[in-house]
C-alpha cells in the first residue's frame, strides 16, 4: 500500500534539494572537483555493466519466490525474486555510480552491510579486482541468490556472510582490519544507521575512509541520521546526491566542504551550459 504522506514528504524534500544543489561548476578544490568530473559526471559504459545488467534482466523474469527473513521486523514475507530484482536492488544508476566511486579511489577493503541479491556488490566487486570486499547479509534465502548473482557475473573474491550487521560488527574486535571504503545499506532506520556507524569508527583507516549513506531522504529519521553524521570533523568533505550521502576523509582535504550535487544537464542555467567560457 502506496504511504501517500511519505510520497508527498520526499517529493517536499526532493523539491528542496534540488533548488539548495550545485553543480560541477562550483565546486573548486581539486580532490572533489575531480571527485565529480571522473564519478558523478562521467558518462562511460565500462564493461562490467552490460553484464550485471543482463543478469538483472534474467532475475526480475524469474518466477521463483523466497521467505525474506526480516531481522527485528517482526514479519518474514514472501517476495518475489522478481521483486527483489526490481524493487530492492540497487537501481542501475545508482549501482554504476558505485562502480565509478571505487574505480576512481580504488579502496584496498570494502564493507558492503546489505548484500540483498548482489547486484549492488557485484558492481562493487568489478570496479576494484584487488579490493578485499566483505558483504553481510543476515537473510540466509536472499544471500544464496546473491551468491549466484556473484558467480554468473564473474566474481570470485567478495567474501559473503550471513549474519545480522551487529554481529558481524562483534566479531570484528577479535581483528586488526581496516575499512577505507563502507557502504551502509539495508537498514533504513535512524538509530540503526547511527549506531552502525559509531560502532564501526574504530575499524575506519584513520587517513583515507568513504562511507556511503544509502537512502539518505527514506524518511525523517533517515535524513536526520545523514545531518547527524555530517558533524563528525575527521570527515572533510560530505556530498548529498539525494539517493546517497557520501563523506569523505582523506589526507588531500584540508577545510571542510558540503555540497548538495546534481549533474550538470540538471541545471544548465549554473555556469555551465550557458556560460562564454563552456566548450
Amino acid at each position: 500500500m502506496i504511504n501517500i504522506s511519505k510520497l508527498l514528504w520526499r517529493f517536499k524534500e526532493f523539491f528542496l534539494f534540488f533548488i539548495s544543489s550545485t553543480t560541477i561548476y562550483k565546486i573548486h578544490a581539486p580532490f572533489a572537483f575531480r571527485l565529480v568530473q571522473q564519478v558523478f559526471e562521467d558518462k562511460s559504459t565500462y564493461y562490467a555493466f552490460p553484464l550485471i545488467e543482463s543478469y538483472r534482466n534474467q532475475l526480475k523474469k524469474s518466477k521463483n519466490s523466497i521467505k525474506k527473513i526480516e531481522f527485528g521486523a517482526g514479519e518474514n514475507p514472501t517476495r518475489s525474486i522478481a521483486n527483489l530484482a526490481n524493487i530492492d536492488s540497487s537501481p542501475s544508476e545508482k549501482g554504476q555510480q558505485l562502480f565509478k566511486l571505487v574505480n576512481h579511489l580504488q579502496p584496498k577493503s570494502i564493507l558492503e552491510l546489505g548484500t540483498c541479491i548482489g547486484i549492488g556488490t557485484s558492481y562493487l566487486g568489478h570496479a576494484n579486482s584487488t579490493s578485499i570486499l566483505q558483504t553481510i547479509e543476515a537473510c540466509p534465502n536472499t544471500i544464496k541468490i546473491a551468491a549466484d548473482t556473484l558467480n554468473s557475473c564473474g566474481l570470485s573474491h567478495p567474501q559473503l556472510h550471513n549474519m545480522t550487521f551487529d554481529n558481524y560488527i562483534d566479531q570484528l574486535h577479535n581483528s586488526k582490519t581496516k575499512f577505507d571504503l563502507i557502504y551502509i545499506d539495508g537498514h533504513h532506520n535512524e538509530e540503526a544507521t547511527l549506531r552502525y556507524f559509531e560502532r564501526l569508527k574504530p575499524f575506519m583507516d584513520s587517513q583515507n575512509c568513504t562511507v556511503i549513506f544509502d537512502d539518505i531522504y527514506w524518511s525523517k529519521g533517515m535524513k536526520r541520521a545523514w545531518q547527524e553524521v555530517k558533524k563528525d570533523d575527521t570527515f572533510k568533505l560530505s556530498i548529498d546526491l539525494f539517493h546517497i550521502g557520501i563523506i569523505f576523509r582523506n589526507n588531500n582535504l584540508r577545510s571542510s566542504s558540503s555540497f548538495k550535487l546534481v549533474k550538470a544537464a540538471w541545471k544548465p542555467w549554473v555556469n555551465g551550459f550557458f556560460s562564454k567560457n563552456h566548450n
